[in-house]
């Protein structure tokens, strides 16, 4: 934080058991039987979300000429959307179910979609480094 405050390993636990406990708060209030309800709209949403973000990122790094290994890379970074953002803000305003279960449903997608990303992005770095 402005260079007040020097990163430490008793920080990044902290850091890791707060990211836990807000990951097993939303565990438990969330409702997954209505977020089963909404599976092909949450698919939809997290997909949709996914390639407008990984096309912003890359045309945003092609543009200032950095190269398409980065803008790839920029690309998917940008494309994941963490859920406990989305459940923090889920938490605190009063939005309908529905449009929370599709929203939450979407983050899980999310997730998923960018793990498998970063996997590629992955295997494409190995590639290139044997070569």
């Amino acid at each position: 934080v402005l260079g007040l405050i020097e990163p430490t390993s008793e920080l990044s636990v902290l850091a890791e058991f707060g990211l836990i406990m807000m990951m097993l708060y939303m565990g438990l209030t969330s409702n997954f039987s209505a977020i089963a309800q909404n599976t092909k709209k949450a698919v939809i949403v997290a997909v949709l979300g996914v390639a407008f973000s990984f096309i912003l990122g890359f045309a945003t790094v092609e543009f200032f000429e950095k190269g398409t290994s980065a803008a790839i890379f920029v690309g998917v970074t940008l494309g994941n959307t963490a859920i406990e953002v989305t459940s923090g803000i889920l938490v605190k305003e009063r939005v309908k179910r529905e449009i929370s279960s599709i929203l939450m449903g979407a983050a899980f997608v999310d997730d998923i979609l960018a793990v498998y990303l970063i996997g590629i992005i992955t295997a494409m770095t190995k590639g290139s480094l044997d070569a």
